[in-house]
């Protein structure tokens, strides 16, 4: 039973960290999967606070680490591909005339080497059921990164740098930590790999933006749901996600869209929801499989919202990451059945 400790003499209750981590017989400790709605709001959001007050206690050495040095966590920039290091550019230009492909790079973490950092339940679940759908419904060729470290994650960046033609379509997911340094309002992913102590094992919001930079698509969407990922988005535009009439697809297909669509702005989010998924992954696939014909992500995004914002108190965000070449007025584009080469 998930219950504060007994009211005090001024009628303020306490969660003790046994309300929110379940301790496993290996040593390590799971972040429960909370029953939010059955709570009365007072004790949901305290509940959700004191979780985040708690991994923020956990994670302050590392965060003290890049208040001293914020450029602590990037990994060094290379001209070619090798181990731990990410692209400046391009290597060898696609050429505009090879057919357009549909690409995904699906990053799921729920195991963490660290002892100290809380275990999660659906990331890699999340991961590969949505990219099943994107696969299935778009066909998209989705690869998926069960519990990857930072190298294995930076590996797939450069692919993606790499491999990416103008005319492609690529989608980045993130599920797992992430934490935030309040000071600077910079972003990090925790890789399966990383620890609670030392920050230099962390994927920094600042390296992601250098990969989408890089990448050479016109459209490219990140997906993230983890705590404090609005980091990563520039504003909170719905782009006209309330428009009834159909998109210019050639037009938007001409301009650079790099979006962003994040389950919680500066804020912890909630682990689990429905159907053994987060709120946010149920539905984006749910928003997804219902796609047919072109439709802008934004509009997608306000399904999302509305969904996520009903049952959590979180407020999903849909920006742009305008350092990564995003030109105005453009829009991620999804087209429900198809196919993989167009």
């Amino acid at each position: 039973m998930v219950a504060p400790t007994p009211a005090k003499a001024d009628g303020t209750t306490h969660w003790e960290p046994s309300g929110f981590l379940s301790p496993q017989p290996d040593g390590t400790n799971y972040l429960r999967v909370l029953p939010l709605a059955q709570l009365p709001p007072a004790a949901r959001n305290q509940l959700l606070r004191e979780r985040s007050q708690f991994m923020a206690a956990l994670l302050a050495p590392a965060v003290n680490q890049l208040r001293a040095d914020p450029r602590r966590a990037d990994a060094p920039g290379c001209d070619t591909a090798g181990p731990g290091c990410l692209l400046r550019r391009q290597t060898h230009a696609v050429s505009p005339l090879r057919p357009a492909r549909h690409t995904a790079l699906f990053i799921g973490l729920d195991r963490y080497q660290d002892a100290r950092i809380p275990q999660l339940t659906n990331p890699t679940s999340d991961a590969q059921a949505i990219a099943a759908v994107l696969g299935q419904r778009m066909g998209y060729e989705a690869r998926v990164l069960p519990n990857a470290s930072k190298a294995q994650v930076l590996n797939e960046l450069n692919r993606l740098i790499e491999e990416s033609g103008p005319n492609d379509s690529v989608a980045l997911y993130f599920a797992g930590h992430g934490t935030v340094v309040q000071e600077t309002g910079e972003g990090y992913w925790l890789p399966s790999d990383a620890r609670a102590d030392d920050s230099s094992g962390w994927l920094s919001n600042a390296d992601i933006n250098r990969a989408l930079s890089a990448i050479a698509s016109r459209q490219i969407a990140v997906f993230a749901d983890s705590c404090y990922s609005g980091t990563l988005a520039q504003g909170d535009a719905l782009l006209g996600a309330g428009a009834e009439t159909p998109p210019d697809v050639e037009q938007m297909r001409r301009m650079r869209a790099v979006v962003v669509m994040a389950s919680g702005g500066n804020e912890p989010v909630a682990d689990g929801g429905r159907a053994g998924h987060s709120v946010f992954a149920w539905s984006l696939m749910r928003q997804i499989d219902q796609v047919r014909d072109w439709v802008p992500a934004a509009r997608v995004f306000g399904a999302v919202r509305a969904d996520v914002a009903r049952d959590l108190p979180q407020t999903p965000v849909y920006g742009i990451a305008q350092a990564a070449g995003h030109e105005e007025g453009a829009d991620f584009l999804f087209r429900g059945n198809a196919p993989t080469r167009q």
